[in-house]
């Protein structure tokens, strides 16, 4: 109980900041096309997000030496309740994960990962800036099934718009 309690708590908090962003679907448009990061030596994140109606899709590659060893599929798409963009993504194994964002400014948003085993923790949250329209880098904070943030680990990456 206590964890629906701080999830809608969360959400509430994400709603009253965003008042003067209210068409958070369109912020997230500017992420249309495909982007690409290195994560570690030979190894490389492609992610792709497409138009779907009035909502997004995502496809993400993880590759290692040139080869795919992970895609993952997700949608994107906004909730009216909260005033944020849902997005829900799905691993090869059945995991599914579920995070919330808004976007604070036209090239600033925050989010947060929720697992399908424990819907009431954030075992995740993110800071994603905008830095030009072909550039934008990305926060992580993994806490886990820890209570609180003071030991979660942290991961940055930069994104750069892959050219077609």
């Amino acid at each position: 109980m206590s964890g629906i309690i701080a999830l809608c708590f969360s959400f509430n908090a994400f709603a009253q900041s965003s008042q003067q962003y209210p068409n958070q679907l369109e912020l997230m448009g500017q992420f249309i096309g495909t982007w690409k990061t290195e994560f570690a030596e030979d190894s490389v994140i492609i992610f792709e997000i497409i138009p779907f109606g009035d909502a997004y899709e995502d496809i993400t590659y993880y590759q290692a030496n040139g080869e795919t060893y992970l895609t993952i599929k997700g949608f994107w798409g906004y909730s009216r309740k909260h005033d944020c963009i849902v997005h829900d993504f799905i691993t090869p194994d059945g995991k599914l994960w579920r995070d919330f964002t808004q976007f604070v400014s036209e090239k600033k948003s925050f989010g947060e990962r929720y697992s399908d085993e424990k819907l009431g923790h954030a075992i995740m949250s993110s800071e994603t800036h905008l830095i030009n329209p072909d550039k934008f880098k990305i926060i992580f904070k993994y806490r886990g099934s820890e209570y609180t943030w003071d030991n979660a680990k942290v991961s940055e990456y930069n994104y750069i718009r892959v050219k077609e």
